[in-house]
């Protein structure tokens, strides 16, 4: 065994901390998602080009903004309904279960998540949420069609 005088010394070696290796692996992810989204920013900058090529880009803003707002408002109310209803499904949950099966596992999911369950609540709303306002969004000529009627 070496004397730790013997020992090679870390002062040569760089230690890389653990708040920039957090930061690198976010960078690499946001490069990630940047090129494999590179396809759909070029279609959406062609159409604008396109709307405004011919003169219509108040017509492209518009779906724009009907996109949008069709997607952050439905997000939105089903974020509030789903974190309402799980705030109140944990409220009338009962304290005492009797003994089953999948008592361990409703023991361990307690002792895990019991003390961020609000957390857990808003993750899951917002997971939900966005998925639901995400196919909302997708609705967009409906409600441009609906919001400019006319009679005939």
């Amino acid at each position: 065994m070496r004397a730790s005088s013997d020992m090679p010394s870390s002062r040569g070696r760089r230690r890389v901390s653990r708040r920039l290796r957090v930061a690198l692996a976010v960078i690499a992810a946001a490069l990630v998602i940047v090129a494999l989204s590179l396809r759909g920013i070029a279609g959406f900058y062609t159409d604008y080009l396109w709307f405004d090529s011919l003169g219509y880009a108040s017509v492209w803003r518009g779906v724009l903004v009907a996109q949008l707002v069709l997607s952050l408002v439905f997000v939105a109310a089903m974020f509030v309904l789903l974190w309402l209803n799980l705030f109140i499904a944990d409220k009338l949950a009962p304290s005492f279960r009797p003994p089953g099966p999948e008592e361990e596992f409703v023991r361990r999911y307690h002792e895990t998540v019991g003390p961020r369950s609000g957390l857990v609540r808003i993750a899951v709303a917002g997971l939900f949420a966005l998925f639901w306002g995400a196919g909302a969004g997708s609705r967009w000529q409906d409600w441009i069609l609906f919001r400019n009627r006319v009679d005939f």
